[in-house]
């Protein structure tokens, strides 16, 4: 089913709610999977509002390792359930502030393709649609970019496109700095060959 479609699908079925009583709807799903653009269009059908989980991620100095092993660790539950959820359940007005966001470095939302045609501009226009306001995006593929989909990317510098010979690039100029779990994931060893002076290299 087309994201469109399942938006359209989504919102006759918001239809047969009785939206007299409160309701309240979570979305979930993967990176750049479209759930704001669904939160956002169902808030205009039904005059609702919407509130990211974006709003309360927990401060640098609580993300420990063993915090973030956990889904959803990166949020503060605690802040949620008292500023939001727990005001909701008792028929209170939900206020809350969006912490921490001065202190976050911009968020980087990228997707990944593989697919063994050329990645098209549309494909690369449907990042774009992910992205929040101060967001930059990255899009990896194992292919190459369109000439279309490579002049989106030159008009919109805050979306870097990867393809398969820039990301073997990468992984060869910083192979050495990468974390050793890495390294064990794609083994490659150094080889020196001698080269006559004057020869081309």
């Amino acid at each position: 089913m087309l994201f469109n479609e399942f938006v359209e699908r989504t919102l006759l079925d918001l239809c047969m709610l009785d939206l007299s009583r409160r309701i309240l709807i979570t979305i979930d799903g993967p990176c750049a999977a479209g759930k704001t653009t669904l939160a956002l269009e169902m808030a205009g059908r039904i005059q609702a509002a919407v509130i990211h989980t974006d709003d309360f991620v927990i401060p640098h100095e609580q993300k420990t390792k063993e915090r973030l092993s956990v889904p959803g660790g990166n949020c503060d539950i605690d802040r949620l359930m008292a500023e939001v959820i727990h005001p909701w359940v008792t028929g209170k007005p939900v206020r809350y502030i969006k912490a921490y966001k001065d202190e976050l470095p911009p968020r980087i939302v990228a997707q990944v393709k593989s697919v063994d045609s050329d990645i098209k501009e549309t494909t690369v226009q449907s990042l774009k649609g992910a992205m929040k306001q101060g967001d930059y995006g990255v899009f990896f593929t194992l292919s190459r970019f369109t000439k279309n989909a490579q002049n989106f990317l030159r008009d919109n510098p805050h979306i870097s496109g990867i393809d398969g010979e820039k990301l073997v690039d990468l992984i060869l100029q910083h192979y050495e700095k990468l974390d050793p779990k890495y390294q064990d994931m794609i083994p490659l060893e150094k080889v020196y060959i001698p080269v006559v002076k004057g020869e081309s290299k």
